[in-house]
């Protein structure tokens, strides 16, 4: 549908809601001009959106303008586990989903491509953690900075809207003390509304309730996961990915994250204005 040329199997989306950017959200574009331009880009934004950013002009994005009902929370949670959003990318393999607060740090698209996963996204790490035991009960995949196969996620999705979401019902079974503690947690201690304490988050649909829909979904493993990106606790993430800085990162400009991204020499030049 928007495709440019049969040589490109992947398309970069971010998605926003405001108009202008903010001083990081500046930096990730910085990161993403050096890095990725060769290949199609997207700006996806409210239908009542009045002024775009120039720089997503200069860097050769195409704008699509969809209803302003999808940016909401929770109406983008509901866009991002639905058929609507990847038919508009059905002519791509690949969509690389990319926030504006995250950084690329090298061009490795074609290679995270050509692995055949469905999903790649950072692994979930919380920043308390010092060491980590058992990196096959990290399952959650951030969705922030992300790799999505296209056909992969319209099956599922449409499943989905069959099946009348039993996967949550079967997920909440199976894994009922933590999740429950979890959720009332995030209620008290968050002040989160019941409505967004009881509903998943469409990265914890994609890392564990696809392949509860289709076995053979195919999720990154913890250290592809973490070669691909990294989203908190820099430090562990650096010493169990061989000091080697991954593709790109999700929540960069977060006090910490930021903190740690300052200390590595090839990129901090770039971070000084924040």
């Amino acid at each position: 549908m928007y495709k440019n040329s049969d040589r490109e199997k992947v398309a970069i989306v971010i998605i926003t809601h405001k108009e202008g950017l903010k001083e990081h959200e500046k930096i990730s574009l910085d990161f993403l001009e050096k890095n990725l331009m060769k290949y199609d880009k997207f700006l996806i934004i409210r239908k009542s959106h009045n002024k775009i950013d120039p720089r997503f002009k200069k860097l050769k994005f195409k704008v699509m303008r969809l209803d302003d009902k999808y940016f909401t929370s929770k109406g983008h949670d509901k866009l991002m586990k639905g058929v609507y959003f990847y038919n508009l990318f059905k002519d791509y393999e690949y969509i690389l989903k990319h926030e504006l607060d995250c950084l690329v740090f090298k061009d490795q698209l074609d290679y995270f491509c050509s692995l055949g996963y469905d999903y790649i996204g950072a692994p979930s790490i919380r920043n308390q953690i010092k060491k980590i035991k058992n990196v096959n009960r990290i399952k959650i995949r951030n969705g922030g900075f992300s790799l999505r196969k296209v056909k992969s996620f319209i099956n599922v999705a449409k499943k989905d809207e069959k099946s009348n979401r039993f996967w949550f019902m079967r997920f909440y079974l199976e894994n009922f003390f933590w999740f429950t503690l979890f959720r009332i947690r995030g209620l008290i201690t968050r002040k989160r509304t019941l409505d967004a304490t009881f509903t998943f988050a469409e990265d914890i649909f994609w890392s564990i309730g696809a392949k509860k829909i289709n076995p053979n979904f195919k999720v990154a493993s913890f250290y592809m996961a973490l070669s691909f990106s990294f989203e908190n606790n820099i430090p562990l993430c650096l010493k169990m990915n061989n000091n080697n800085l991954p593709f790109g990162c999700h929540a960069f400009q977060c006090e910490k994250n930021l903190k740690e991204w300052k200390k590595i020499e090839s990129i901090k030049y770039m971070l000084n204005n924040i």
